[in-house]
């Protein structure tokens, strides 16, 4: 049986504030961002058991922000996980396209404002950036969401997917990318985890993929406890 951790400061707790502490953290909320096709929605899906429809490369699924409970300790610690809508590549809009949105409010921007108003109305307490091992050349999208992110306020994570032909039980992806990292912002002490979401339809369908699943859902898990305010 999992025990559940609580600050070392509050070892004179009786069971009545265990189980307040417990319930304050339940009703905490972490939000997924991330450009469209980076696996923010198979991360959603991995974390919280759900069949939400995933998006490829090209094609963004989540049009409509969701949201579900996800078990961090064997179901007696439980936070709420939103998926957001996939953010738009910086500098992928044509010509035309930026005309017409001259006068409008950056991504950027939009994305900022609304995780200020989640954080002051205290729904907002771990910011989870998903990306992919395979997007290194959106260099530009990655280091202006980053920043925005690390603006709010709050924990920020970063989750690195698509690591499915990767040795991830170390971070060697990480180490190996060292460099690149950097110039989005993040640096060797960033808050991470290297990991595959593939969804479980195709798991049978690589062998490898199958217990490195698993593997990736506790990572995460676990990345979460250890960050969440």
């Amino acid at each position: 049986m999992a025990s559940v951790c609580v600050p070392l400061s509050c070892t004179s707790w009786d069971i009545h504030d265990i189980g307040t502490y417990l319930q304050r953290q339940n009703s905490k909320r972490l939000v997924i961002i991330g450009l469209s096709g980076m696996g923010k929605t198979s991360l959603y899906n991995m974390l919280c058991g759900t069949n939400a429809l995933v998006s490829n490369d090209t094609h963004p699924c989540t049009r409509k922000e969701a949201e579900a409970p996800c078990n961090l300790i064997d179901g007696r610690l439980k936070c709420t996980v939103r998926d957001t809508c996939g953010l738009p590549e910086e500098g992928s809009a044509g010509f035309m396209k930026f005309i017409l949105n001259f006068f409008k409010k950056s991504a950027a921007k939009e994305l900022q404002e609304s995780l200020e108003r989640l954080r002051e109305e205290e729904e907002l307490h771990l910011l989870i950036y998903c990306m992919s091992a395979h997007s290194r050349n959106k260099k530009n999208s990655h280091e202006k969401y980053y920043k925005v992110l690390t603006s709010v306020g709050v924990p920020v994570v970063v989750v690195v997917t698509n690591l499915e032909r990767e040795d991830i039980s170390t971070e060697n992806w990480w180490s190996k990318n060292e460099r690149q990292l950097q110039e989005f912002g993040m640096n060797p002490s960033t808050r991470h985890a290297c990991v595959t979401t593939l969804p479980r339809a195709i798991q049978d369908l690589t062998e490898k993929a199958r217990p490195l699943y698993h593997v990736s859902c506790t990572k995460v898990k676990a990345l979460i406890s250890s960050n969440i305010l």
